[in-house]
C-alpha cells in the first residue's frame, strides 16, 4: 500500500494549491538569468534545486495524505475494496495483510506517509485486518538516499531490499508461507 493509492484519476486533490510562483523559479528548466546562474553556479544550482525539491515532495506528501480524509472518495472506494477483498479470501481461509511502503521523503521530522497512514492502521486495526507499516525500518537511515535521484521518489533497490526482507519476515512469522 503506497500513499498515492487513494488518488483518483480526475480529481484534485484537495490541499492547498502547489506554490507555482516557487515551483517556477525553482523548476531547472527555467531560462533567464536565473536559467543561467543555475548553469554556472554550483550553488545556485544545489540551493533552487533543493528548494524545487522541498516544495514539490512537500506539496505531494500533504496532497496525497489529504486523500485519507474520512469523506475523500478515494479513501471510501480503497476501504470498499479492502473490505470486501478481506471477505473474499475469508471465506476461502486465505489471509489478506496490508503492508504500508512509506513516502521516502522526511517532511517536518517524519516520512511523507506518516499521518496518511495512520489513518489506514486505525482502519486495519478496526477491520481486524493485518497490517505491518514498514516506517520503522527507514528510522535512522537517510532516505535521500534511498531514493533513485534527488528529484525522483522511487526507492532504489537497497530500499526494495529493506522491504522485501522485512515483509518476508513477517510473512513467515504469521505463518502464511506453508508447504
Amino acid at each position: 500500500f503506497y500513499l498515492n493509492d487513494t488518488a483518483l484519476r480526475g480529481v484534485a486533490p484537495e490541499d492547498e494549491a502547489l506554490p507555482g510562483f516557487w515551483v517556477r523559479l525553482f523548476d531547472r528548466r527555467r531560462g533567464g538569468w536565473i536559467g543561467w546562474l543555475r548553469e554556472h553556479s554550483r550553488l545556485a544550482e544545489l540551493t533552487a534545486d533543493a528548494g524545487y525539491r522541498r516544495i514539490v515532495y512537500g506539496y505531494y506528501a500533504r496532497s496525497r495524505s489529504a486523500g485519507y480524509a474520512p469523506d475523500h472518495p478515494g479513501w471510501i472506494r480503497v476501504q470498499a475494496a479492502l473490505r470486501r477483498a478481506h471477505e473474499l479470501l475469508g471465506r476461502r481461509d486465505l489471509p489478506l495483510g496490508l503492508v504500508l511502503i512509506p513516502f521516502l521523503l522526511r517532511h517536518d521530522g517524519e516520512l511523507g506517509s506518516h499521518a496518511a497512514f495512520e489513518v489506514v492502521q486505525e482502519f486495519c486495526r478496526l477491520e481486524q485486518l493485518p497490517c505491518l507499516d514498514l516506517e520503522p525500518e527507514f528510522d535512522g537511515l537517510d532516505v535521500d538516499a534511498l531514493r533513485l535521484h534527488p528529484q525522483d521518489y522511487h526507492a532504489t533497490a537497497q530500499a526494495h531490499r529493506i522491504i522485501g526482507e522485512r515483509v518476508a519476515e513477517w510473512v513467515s512469522e504469521r505463518g502464511w508461507l506453508k508447504r
